[in-house]
């Protein structure tokens, strides 16, 4: 923390002494520039710095200077501060594996979430992207938050099987009941998911893997028990659990 601590004041060196001081610690790319210039050389010095101009073109590839791009107008959107931006392409460098081949206001709208949650002030996606006109892509922002949170231990969406256990164990519920739902569970599109709260789908799935069931399972496996268990409302359950048997093909009691 004393390292990013930042003085107010003018700048100062002391000559006396070996040791530098300045206003503040020095950032990744100070002049915000690095990923714009392009080297226009002539005929004079054209061989001479070839060499520089080849190690520029590489180091500043043109998917991380359109990324740069987007990342600067959807902080400049959504009222960010822009020294996000830099914290965001640091992430991106040590991630591509897991961020190449999806759209790039996807990445960037993604790593500026992952950033405010290191920094305590978590953005809402739906707030995000209705502000960005990327509400279509809500599905495909949820799925590549959730995986790039669990690769830097940053928590994302509440694991869905956890809550099905944890539900299952305090209704006093048979074991096959909580392996069902989480076999429904990973039949599910994970794109469907997005947006989704966890705690619904875990309480639908569990009403959908009781249906059926004998030993006097329906009498304790009501909607609303499950939904007090998850402290969610028994409609939430009522919704999702109508939309996963149509996705699922598994028939409801009339």
């Amino acid at each position: 923390m004393q390292d990013r601590v930042i003085d107010m004041g003018p700048e100062w060196r002391g000559f006396e002494a070996e040791e530098r001081a300045r206003a503040g610690p020095p950032q990744a790319n100070p002049n915000g520039l690095g990923s714009t210039i392009q080297l226009s050389l002539s005929e004079r010095f054209r061989e001479r710095l070839r060499r520089l101009a080849v190690m520029h073109a590489r180091i500043n590839t043109d998917i991380e200077n359109e990324l740069r791009r987007e990342l600067m107008r959807q902080a400049t959107i959504l009222d960010l501060p822009l020294d996000y931006v830099d914290e965001a392409l640091a992430i991106y460098r040590e991630n591509r594996a897991v961020l190449e081949g999806r759209p790039i206001s996807v990445q960037a709208i993604v790593l500026l979430m992952i950033v405010a949650r290191r920094r305590g002030a978590p953005l809402r996606p739906k707030n995000a992207l209705r502000a960005l006109g990327l509400v279509s892509r809500l599905g495909l922002v949820d799925e590549l938050y959730n995986e790039l949170a669990v690769r830097l231990n940053i928590r994302g969406r509440a694991p869905i099987e956890g809550l099905i256990a944890q539900a299952v164990g305090r209704l006093g519920l048979p074991f096959g009941i909580a392996s069902r739902a989480v076999q429904l569970y990973r039949r599910i599109p994970k794109t469907w998911l997005g947006g989704k709260s966890s705690a619904g789908v875990a309480g639908a799935l569990i009403w959908l893997a009781c249906l059926g069931s004998g030993d006097g399972v329906a009498g304790r496996c009501t909607q609303e028990g499950i939904a007090n268990v998850l402290g969610i409302s028994p409609l939430t359950i009522r919704h999702r659990a109508r939309e996963l048997a149509r996705i699922l093909g598994v028939p409801l009691p009339t």
